[in-house]
C-alpha cells in the first residue's frame, strides 16, 4: 500500500496539537530555529555571578523544556520500549517521526531530541518506524516486561519518494489484566475473560472457581459453569482450541474443577458465536488456555496449608477404604472380587450350563462381596497442596527453537458437613404457596477430595512462518465420602438410617498436535491445523448403601429395600477423535483489510456405560441390632463374616435395559467466514457453518438375556449463520452487534434409561432417548470502554429464543420423585449485564493502586409449554423460567496492588439470584435454590525477589446453601440445607 507524504509542517502543526505521547499538557510552542544563531550584543547584561556555569542534569534539563524523561519507570502493570531515531546519512535525530506499535492501533511520535516512549501492557510486539522521505523500518519481537524498560534505537536511511507500509500482527501476553483487555478489545466476538495473572491474585485453586470472576458466569456445585444463567447444556468447552469429552455420565459439559489454576494461562468465555467455532452453546463457550511456552527459563513452585472451620482438627466421618485413596485411586480394596463371574448371580439365576445356581455357590459369592458397611471417625487434617511449573526454550540454530514446559498440582482437601437437613414434601391443600412434610432427614457427611494434573508441551518453531506443538494433558480427581442419613420416613411411619460409602475417581487424559503456517508468498496467508485424542474416565467401585429400620421392640432392623445392602460397580469411558484445519487468506489489503476465512473440524465420540447392581437380602427375617440410637457396632455385627451366609444371601439386580448402554456423537463441520474492514473503524465478520451430527444411544444386556434394547438416534443437517459487526468509535472504545443461531444437543446421558439415585429418598433420574435438538436464535449488542490499559467499563443486552428446548422435570410417583427430560414448545430469554474494571487514582495519586473490578447480570426467561404435551396437565407451571436460569448475577472484588513494595490485597464477594432447580409435577411444588452470599480474600506479600507469601480465605461468610419448594424462603418450605465451612490457607511460592 502507497502513502502520500506529508509536508514537514503540516506533521509538526499536527503532532504539537495533539502533544506527544510524554509531553506535559499544552507545552508552549518552541519558536523556529534560525539558520545562524544571533550575535552577541554588546548590551547583552552581565551573567549571574551564581548558578551560571552549573550544568543542569539531563532530568532538569527535561523539565525545563516542559517534557518528561522518556527512562522514567512505567506505570503498575505495564513496561515501556523506548528509544532514540536517527537519520543514517546524517547522524541526526529525528524530529516527530512515527513508532507505531502494529496492529496495536498505538501510534507515538518522537520529541525533539528524537526520542519516543511506549507504556505497554506485557507481552511481545512489533513495531514500524516511519518519517517522511525515509525507508520505513519495521523490528519484530519486542518483549516488553512489567515494571520493566526495554531501549530500542534504530536509524532511518533516506528515500525519495513514497513509501511502503507493512502489517505485521502483534502477540499480546495474555495472562495479564493488560494483555486479556487487548486481545478483548481486537476479538471479532462478545467475550469476557481472566488471565493467569490475575487468577494468582484471587484464592482459586481450579478453572471453575476463576470462572466464577468472568462477567455473567455461574458456577453450579463448586464445578459447572452457567453462562448468562444458562444451564450446562447451552456452554460447550475447548482445550487449547480442541472439544473436551466429560468425564460425568449425566452431563456433558466438562467439570472445570479438574483443571488445576497454576496449569491455566487463560480462561475466556466467549458469549456470541461465529462460524470459525462449534455452534452447540447460547451461553458460552469456555476456552482453556494451557501455560504458554516462556521466552526465557522459567520456573515456579507453591506450597500451601490450609483449614476448613468447620473440618480441621474434627473428628470426620470416613471408612476403611485403600493405601492409595491419597493418590486418588483405588488400590484394589473396593474392585469387584474375582470370584464374582461375568454373568447374572443369584439362587433365582441359572449358570452358563443351564442348571441354577446352588445354594452354596451363592454363599461364596456372599462371602466374596461382603466389606465393611459401616463408617467411622478420623481427624481431619490440613488442607494441603503444591504446585511445579517449569518451562524454557533451545536455540537450536538459525531460526529453529524447540520449547519445552511442564506443570504439575497435586491438593488433598477435606470436607465435614453436620446438621444437613432434607425433606421431602407435598403441596398443602390450604395454601398452594405452602407445603406439607412427608419426610425429614439430618445427613452428614465426610468428604476426602484428591486433585491432580500435569501438562506438558512441545513447540519447535522451524522457522518464522512455521510451527509445530505437540501437547499432552492428564488431570484426575476423586472424591470418597461416607454418609450417614436419620429421620423419619412418612411412608414407614418410624426413624430410619441409611448408612452409604462411596469412591468416585474421574480422570482426563486428552493429547493434541497443531501446526500453525504463515505464507507470506500468498499474501501472508495463514494455516492452523490440529488433531487431537482424549479419553474420559469415571470409575465408581462398590459404593454400599444399608438401610436400618427402627422398631421399638428389636432396635435397628436391616430393611429389605432396594437400597438396602446394596453393592454398585460402574465405569464408564469415554473417547472423541477428531481434527481440524481453518486457512485464512487475505484478499484485499491496500484499501481496507478483507480477509476470507474457511475450514472444517471433525469430531467423533464414542461412549461405553456399563454397572452391576448386588444387594443382601435376609434369609428368613430381618436381622436387627439391639439399640436405640444407630451406632457403627450395627453394621459391623450384621456383616460379620462368622455366620453372615446365615443371615443374608447377595442377589443380582442389574437391570436389563439402562444399566449398560452404549453411545456416539459424531458432528462433522465446515464454514466459511468472511472478516472485512468496510470502512477504517467498521469491521464486519459473517459466514455460514454447517454441521451434521449423528447422536445415538443404545442400551444393551451384557449377559444377553434381555432382545428388547432401547435405543435413540437423533440426526442434524443445521446450518448456523452468523453475523457481526464492529465499530470502532474511538481507538479505546468499541460497538458491538451480534446475530446468530445456535444449537443445543442432548446430552448423552439424557437420552440413556439408565436410572440411579445418590442416596435413599433421594431422587431417581432416568433418559429419555426420543430428545430432540434444541434450535436457538441470539441477538446481542454491547458497549466497551478501555481507558487505560487496565480498565474497561461495558455494558450489553442480549436476547434468545429457543425451540424445542430440553427441561428436566421432576415427576411425582409413589416415591419422592422421577426425575426425567422433555423438550418443551419453547422459550425466550433476555438480559444484560454491566462491567466496570476501574482503578481510584483518579481521585488522588496515592489510590493508583486501587481497583474495584465489578460485574452484573441481569436476566429475565419464560418457558412456553404447550398445553397439548403429554403429562403437562400435571405439571405446576405451564410458563415459568428456564431451568437452572438464575434471574440476577453479581461479582464485586476490591483489589489492592502496590508493586513498589510487593503487596496485594484481594477482596471479592458473589451472590446469585433465586433460580429453579427442578420444575415438579402436581403435587410437588417446584424446587429453587435461594441466594447466599460468598466471600473470599487474598492477601500476599513478596518477601524477597521471586519469594511470595499468600494469605486466602474463601467462603468465609460460611451462609446457607438452601433449596426451598416454591420461591417462599421460608422455614416451613425448605428442601435442603447446608453449611461447607469456611476455609483459610497460607502458602509460599518461588518464581523465578
Amino acid at each position: 500500500m502507497r502513502h502520500l507524504c506529508l509536508p514537514v509542517t503540516s506533521i509538526l502543526a499536527l503532532a504539537l496539537a495533539t502533544g506527544p505521547a510524554f509531553a506535559q499538557p499544552d507545552p508552549e510552542p518552541e519558536p523556529a530555529p534560525s539558520e545562524e544563531p544571533p550575535a552577541p550584543s554588546d548590551e547583552a547584561p552581565a551573567a549571574d555571578t551564581e548558578g551560571d556555569d552549573e550544568e543542569l542534569s539531563d532530568e532538569e534539563l527535561l523539565e525545563e523544556e516542559g517534557l518528561e524523561d522518556p527512562k522514567r519507570p512505567p506505570p503498575a502493570g505495564m513496561g515501556v520500549i523506548w528509544g532514540t531515531l536517527r537519520d543514517t546519512k546524517l547522524d541526526e535525530p529525528l524530529i516527530e517521526a512515527q513508532v507505531e506499535v502494529i496492529g496495536a492501533g498505538k501510534t507515538v511520535f518522537t520529541d525533539f531530541d528524537g526520542n519516543y516512549r511506549l507504556e505497554l501492557p506485557p507481552g511481545t510486539y512489533s513495531l514500524r518506524f516511519f518519517y517522511e522521505l525515509h525507508e520505513p523500518k519495521q523490528i519484530q519481537g519486542v518483549v516488553v516486561k512489567a515494571g520493566k524498560i526495554q531501549e530500542v534505537d534504530e536509524k532511518l536511511a533516506p528515500e525519495e519518494g513514497a513509501v511502503e507500509t507493512f502489517e505485521i500482527e502483534t502477540e499480546a501476553d495474555t495472562s495479564s489484566i493488560e494483555g486479556q483487555l487487548l486481545s478483548r478489545k481486537r476479538a471479532s466476538v462478545v467475550g469476557d475473560a481472566i488471565g493467569r495473572a490475575e487468577i494468582a491474585r484471587t484464592p482459586d485453586s481450579n478453572a471453575a472457581q476463576a470462572a466464577q470472576r468472568i462477567v455473567g458466569a455461574t458456577i453450579v456445585g463448586g464445578r459447572y459453569v452457567y453462562v448468562r444463567g444458562l444451564g450446562e447444556r447451552y456452554t460447550n468447552a475447548l482445550l487449547d482450541g480442541v472439544p473436551l469429552p466429560s468425564p460425568e455420565p449425566d452431563r456433558a459439559t466438562v467439570p472445570l474443577d479438574l483443571f488445576p489454576s497454576k496449569l491455566l494461562d487463560s480462561l475466556v468465555i466467549l458469549k456470541t458465536f461465529v462460524p470459525d467455532m462449534p455452534g452447540d452453546f447460547a451461553g458460552g463457550s469456555v476456552r482453556i488456555s494451557t501455560r504458554q511456552l516462556p521466552d526465557e527459563l522459567m520456573f515456579y513452585v507453591n506450597g500451601s496449608v490450609g483449614i476448613n472451620t468447620q473440618t480441621t482438627g474434627s473428628q470426620y466421618l470416613q471408612y476403611r477404604g485403600s493405601s492409595t485413596d491419597w493418590l486418588g485411586f483405588d488400590g484394589g480394596a473396593r474392585q469387584l472380587p474375582e470370584a464374582i463371574p461375568d454373568y447374572r448371580i443369584g439362587s433365582t439365576y441359572k449358570n452358563p450350563d443351564g442348571s441354577f445356581q446352588t445354594r452354596d455357590q451363592v454363599a461364596g459369592y456372599t462371602n466374596a462381596l461382603n466389606s465393611y458397611m459401616s463408617t467411622l471417625r478420623q481427624l481431619a487434617p490440613p488442607n494441603h497442596s503444591f504446585d511445579v511449573v517449569v518451562g524454557n526454550t533451545f536455540d537450536l540454530g538459525g531460526e529453529q527453537k524447540l520449547g519445552v514446559v511442564g506443570a504439575f498440582g497435586y491438593g488433598r482437601n477435606f470436607s465435614r458437613i453436620t446438621g444437613e437437613l432434607f425433606r421431602t414434601a407435598r403441596s398443602s391443600n390450604e395454601a398452594p404457596d405452602d407445603v406439607v412434610e412427608l419426610n425429614r432427614f439430618e445427613i452428614e457427611r465426610g468428604i476426602d477430595t484428591v486433585r491432580y494434573g500435569g501438562l506438558l508441551g512441545l513447540t519447535y518453531q522451524i522457522d518464522d512462518n512455521h510451527k509445530l506443538h505437540l501437547s499432552g494433558l492428564y488431570t484426575r480427581r476423586s472424591d470418597d465420602e461416607a454418609r450417614e442419613l436419620e429421620g423419619h420416613h412418612e411412608e414407614r411411619a418410624s426413624t430410619v438410617h441409611e448408612t452409604r460409602l462411596q469412591f468416585v475417581a474421574r480422570d482426563l487424559i486428552s493429547g493434541q498436535l497443531r501446526g500453525e503456517h504463515d505464507f507470506p508468498a500468498l499474501d501472508d496467508a495463514k494455516l492452523d491445523w490440529q488433531a487431537f485424542a482424549s479419553v474420559a474416565r469415571r470409575n465408581q467401585p462398590n459404593t454400599r448403601a444399608t438401610v436400618y429400620q427402627y422398631d421399638s421392640e428389636f432396635g435397628y432392623k436391616f430393611e429389605d429395600d432396594s437400597f438396602s445392602g446394596l453393592h454398585f460397580y460402574a465405569d464408564m469411558d469415554e473417547r472423541t477423535l477428531g481434527g481440524g484445519f481453518n486457512w485464512l487468506q487475505p484478499l484485499d489489503q491496500d484499501k481496507s483489510p478483507v480477509n476470507l476465512k474457511l475450514g472444517s473440524l471433525v469430531t467423533i465420540r464414542d461412549r461405553e456405560f456399563g454397572a452391576r447392581r448386588f444387594r443382601f437380602r435376609p434369609e428368613g427375617a430381618a436381622p436387627a441390632c439391639a439399640i436405640s440410637e444407630f451406632d457403627s457396632s450395627c453394621p459391623d455385627q450384621l456383616f460379620d463374616a462368622n455366620g453372615l451366609t446365615d443371615r443374608f444371601q447377595v442377589e443380582e439386580n442389574t437391570l436389563a435395559i439402562g444399566d449398560s448402554y452404549r453411545a456416539g456423537l459424531d458432528v462433522y463441520a465446515g464454514y466459511v467466514m468472511l472478516d472485512a474492514h468496510l470502512i477504517e473503524n467498521l469491521r464486519l465478520i459473517a459466514g455460514p457453518r454447517l454441521e451434521v451430527s449423528k447422536q445415538t444411544v443404545e442400551t444393551f444386556d451384557p449377559y444377553g438375556t434381555n432382545s428388547e434394547a432401547v435405543a435413540g438416534e437423533i440426526e442434524g443437517l443445521d446450518v448456523l449463520p452468523a453475523l457481526s459487526l464492529v465499530w470502532g468509535v474511538r481507538d479505546d472504545m468499541n460497538l458491538r452487534f451480534a446475530a446468530s443461531r445456535t444449537l443445543a444437543r442432548p446430552q448423552l446421558r439424557e437420552i440413556a434409561p439408565f436410572s440411579f439415585t445418590n442416596y435413599f429418598g433421594g431422587y431417581v433420574e432416568i433418559g429419555n432417548p426420543d430428545l430432540d435438538n434444541t434450535q436457538i436464535y441470539n441477538g446481542d449488542i454491547r458497549w466497551e470502554w478501555f481507558p487505560t490499559p487496565s480498565e474497561v467499563i461495558a455494558a450489553s443486552l442480549f436476547t434468545k429464543h429457543f425451540v424445542k428446548p430440553i427441561e428436566p422435570i421432576l415427576v411425582a410417583s409413589s416415591g419422592n420423585g422421577v426425575i426425567t427430560y422433555q423438550n418443551v414448545r419453547g422459550a425466550n430469554l433476555i438480559g444484560g449485564e454491566v462491567e466496570a474494571r476501574k482503578n481510584f487514582g483518579f481521585i488522588t495519586e496515592p489510590l493508583e493502586d486501587l481497583s474495584i473490578i465489578g460485574n452484573v447480570t441481569l436476566a429475565f426467561s419464560k418457558v412456553d409449554i404447550d398445553p397439548e404435551t403429554p403429562g403437562a396437565a400435571n405439571l405446576r407451571s405451564l410458563q415459568r423460567p428456564l431451568t437452572n436460569q438464575a434471574p440476577w448475577v453479581v461479582n464485586l472484588s476490591l483489589d489492592y496492588d502496590n508493586q513498589d513494595i510487593g503487596f496485594q490485597v484481594r477482596a471479592l464477594y458473589n451472590i446469585i439470584g433465586r433460580r429453579i432447580a427442578f420444575p415438579s409435577e402436581n403435587p410437588v411444588p417446584d424446587v429453587y435454590f435461594q441466594p447466599r452470599h460468598e466471600l473470599g480474600a487474598t492477601v500476599g506479600q513478596m518477601l524477597a525477589p521471586g519469594l511470595q507469601a499468600k494469605l486466602t480465605g474463601s467462603n468465609l461468610l460460611n451462609d446457607d446453601f438452601r433449596l426451598t419448594y416454591t420461591k417462599n424462603d421460608t422455614e416451613q418450605n425448605l428442601h435442603r440445607q447446608w453449611r461447607t465451612g469456611a476455609q483459610l490457607s497460607v502458602s509460599l511460592s518461588y518464581t523465578y
